[in-house]
């Protein structure tokens, strides 16, 4: 057929035309997804290593064949790569950078899809004689496929298998390095390849990295292109794809390390090299698909029955399409309590909202809080999932009817035993720090916080050791805090307003909290420890500063119209800067003198 120069207008609106319908197939094609999970199995072939080899010159072969519109199209993954990297730098997240670049290979078999397209619409034009125009556009005709939904759902299967694997590598991190925060570059490079712990992280994060990776390869080295080329249900293209990697164990595991070590050449000159690797390992993994499973017989006739009377035939028609309304209803259902469960917990992985690096005694807090999320969100997934099995296991079936049980003692009895469990397992270990909390260690010493609208007073002990007594009673302008005049202890009270709070690094303090107005709370997230003020009580918690730093004084309880603005900084130093800053501030007795004067006159 000739080519010609089309009019932009007239080719952007076929170019359009084509999205809508491709969509249109796609959404029908999600729906079939979920009523064709199995179909029969297939033969796999068993293959050798030079296989491997006539699959890399085929899919050089394709890549030669698109090289100019390839390079536009494979173009995003290094992009993104890049802006990984960034991010990574940016969000103070540089020891995920490794596992968001390497781990970004489990999510190659549902990129390369639309690589797989090409060379399955070249091979397909090479054997019927035509002529193929090379065109990136040909890869979206993926989404015409009617296993398109198929392909979608098991490439969210990587996305959150990718998303665990960043989870489990941030969990390996800290267990091994720690809560505390990174220093610099260069710091964490030197204790990556110098220390020991260092060494141990590198050799548990590869490890555990090599099982995400041999599980990525099983699943996706062929159940995309199977579910491209045939029409198979889910299940059965991943179960052949698991078959195939347990049927020619040596080779798919010779073909991991071709594609580990060209992912690796490609990644070293800033990952540019990728241009080149990921496009023609993808048209390889296509042909490689071709020598492990045969060719598709063409279907045989099929037998034809005698045509049905008119009546007959509608209410036939009628039936099996009411019928496939109702499962189609009831499967669109699972699909949605699916990716609810499953995203919620891509969310939880993935959710930048996280807490601050601690900078106290308390990461006993952190811990019951990630046990509470542990337990919840297992709990939250597990009845979302079991809901999920009993809408598509039991959903309505001409012919069958619910058997009707109001109470079965044997079943109530084991969720109140479960429900009892798991109820104890998030209140004890609360309980455990509770007591911790508020049981305060000998020698530790004090301060007050005074809470008022909308700013924050401090109070040390003077020389004596000792605070003075007060009452709101006695509260002025010149005695803001309402301290007792007459008490001889809070004449060398050191009284701080206006000012940054600071307090010594590595001592145990307690801090005693008092409202002169309305509730309030005062909350360092760094330290992690928290309590409401209360007008006419005096609360307390105790905590030990862990590192150095200025960190953010909220107030966690609304208290007004100024609420937003009620903060402050909390600076911790050594214990020679904290004296020296001390001895700077003036004394209840120092502040009181000048309104004295004044009185006198």
């Amino acid at each position: 057929m000739p080519q010609t120069i089309r009019n932009p207008i007239e080719w952007l609106w076929d170019e359009l035309h084509d999205l809508t319908v491709g969509l249109g197939l796609a959404g029908r094609s999600v729906r079939r997804t979920s009523t064709h999970l199995f179909s029969p199995p297939l033969v796999i072939h068993r293959i050798g290593v030079q296989d491997l080899r006539d699959a890399l010159v085929k899919g050089f072969d394709d890549f030669g064949a698109y090289r100019t519109d390839l390079l536009f199209l494979i173009l995003v993954y290094p992009i993104a790569c890049i802006v990984i990297a960034a991010v990574a730098f940016k969000q103070e997240l540089l020891p995920l950078l490794f596992p968001l670049v390497s781990g970004s290979a489990i999510l190659g078999p549902f990129v390369g899809v639309f690589l797989y397209e090409l060379s399955r619409r070249r091979e397909l034009n090479l054997e019927r004689h035509h002529e193929d125009n090379h065109s990136w556009s040909n890869a979206l005709s993926v989404m015409k496929s009617r296993n398109f939904g198929a392909i979608m759902t098991l490439g969210m299967i990587l996305v959150v298998l990718y998303l665990i694997w960043l989870g489990v590598a941030w969990v390996i991190f800290k267990s091994i390095q720690g809560p505390q925060p990174l220093q610099s570059v260069g710091a964490f490079i030197q204790d990556l390849f110098l220390t020991e712990g260092g060494w141990l992280l590198i050799a548990i994060g590869c490890g555990v990295g090599f099982l995400f990776a041999v599980l990525a390869l099983m699943i996706g080295v062929v159940s995309f292109p199977l579910l491209l080329d045939r029409e198979v249900g889910l299940g059965t293209a991943v179960g052949t794809s698991i078959r195939a990697a347990l049927t020619n164990p040596f080779p798919l595991a010779v073909w991991g390390l071709i594609v580990v070590g060209g992912l690796v050449l490609g990644s070293i000159p800033l990952l540019i090299g990728v241009v080149v690797v990921m496009p023609v390992l993808c048209h390889a993994t296509w042909h490689l698909y071709r020598k492990l499973l045969s060719r598709q017989a063409a279907p045989r006739a099929a037998h034809r029955s005698p045509p049905a009377t008119p009546l007959a035939a509608a209410a036939i028609r009628d039936t099996v399409e009411g019928d496939e309304t109702s499962d189609e209803q009831g499967m669109n259902v699972v699909l949605l309590l699916v990716v609810t469960a499953l995203g919620s917990v891509a969310f939880h992985v993935m959710s930048p909202w996280w807490w601050t690096p601690i900078a106290s005694n308390w990461e006993y807090i952190d811990h019951t809080i990630t046990i509470t999320f542990w337990i919840t969100g297992v709990v939250f997934t597990a009845i979302v999932l079991f809901v999920a099995y009993c809408v598509y296991r039991f959903h309505h079936r001409p012919g069958r009817r619910a058997a009707y049980e109001p109470e079965n003692k044997r079943l109530e009895g084991w969720l109140t035993v479960v429900t009892g469990i798991g109820v104890a397992a998030m209140l004890a270990p609360g309980l455990v720090v509770w007591n911790q909390f508020i049981t305060v260690p000998d020698g530790a010493s004090e301060f007050e916080v005074v809470g008022q609208q909308w700013s924050w007073s401090y109070r040390f002990p003077g020389k004596d050791g000792r605070l003075g007594t007060f009452d709101t009673r006695n509260i002025t302008s010149e005695n803001p805090l309402g301290l007792n005049t007459l008490d001889p202890n809070g004449q060398d009270d050191v009284v701080v307003q206006n000012e940054d709070l600071h307090l010594p690094l590595g001592k145990p303090i307690k801090v005693l909290m008092r409202s002169v107005d309305v509730l309030h709370d005062f909350y360092v997230p760094e330290f992690r420890a928290k309590m409401d003020m209360i007008p006419g009580m005096v609360t307390y918690f105790w905590f030990t500063p862990t590192r150095t730093g200025t960190f953010d004084i909220l107030c966690a309880e609304l208290c007004g119209q100024g609420h937003s603005y009620m903060r402050g900084k909390v600076v911790i130093v050594p214990e020679e800067e904290f004296q020296a800053w001390l001895g700077q501030q003036q004394t209840f007795a120092q502040m009181s003198a000048p309104a004295e004067e004044h009185a006198a006159k």
